[in-house]
């Protein structure tokens, strides 16, 4: 951490013989109450993909630069997006802002009991998706998936900064 940033690295390393494939994302939840706005940093329109019950549904575009933290915005599960590079939390008491150029989905959701939202909400920047309910193919064509080859290595990247 360094004044108000914490920074986030994840290095992986590809130490075998073959192609290494993978996905990862984080899993950062901040103290938040009913009334609390995301403002959305986008690269380019985003697609939103919709969770159902036998997975995952093709996104669509969706322009996208506010959400208001309510019950409501998350009964069908979380907001999944692509081209996102940053979602600042804007609470009563700070704003946190969390930055991940390095990723190519998020997820946005809070838990929901009783019509009622949990004190928090999660922000969390991932580089795969679930399964498409219509997938059939083999876990390399699956939508997200990362492909490093033998002997290499990445590094993703994330940070939060409060203020």
């Amino acid at each position: 951490m360094k004044d108000n940033k914490l920074r986030v690295l994840w290095n992986v390393i590809n130490t075998g013989e073959s192609d290494l494939l993978f996905s990862i994302g984080a899993h950062p939840a901040f103290l938040s109450d009913e009334g609390d706005t995301l403002s959305i940093e986008t690269r380019a329109t985003p697609s939103r993909y919709i969770i159902g019950q036998d997975g995952m549904e093709a996104g669509y575009k969706e322009t996208v630069e506010t959400i208001e933290v309510r019950p409501e915005v998350f009964y069908g599960d979380a907001l999944i997006y692509d081209n996102v590079d940053a979602i600042t939390l804007h609470t009563q008491d700070s704003n946190i802002k969390l930055s991940f150029k390095d990723f190519e989905y998020v997820g946005i959701w809070s838990k929901i009991i009783d019509d009622k939202m949990a004190p928090f909400v999660c922000i969390e920047p991932w580089m795969g998706i679930s399964y498409f309910k219509d997938f059939s193919g083999e876990f390399k064509d699956k939508t997200g998936i990362q492909t490093l080859s033998s002997d290499n290595e990445i590094t993703y990247t994330y940070e939060i900064e409060i203020s």
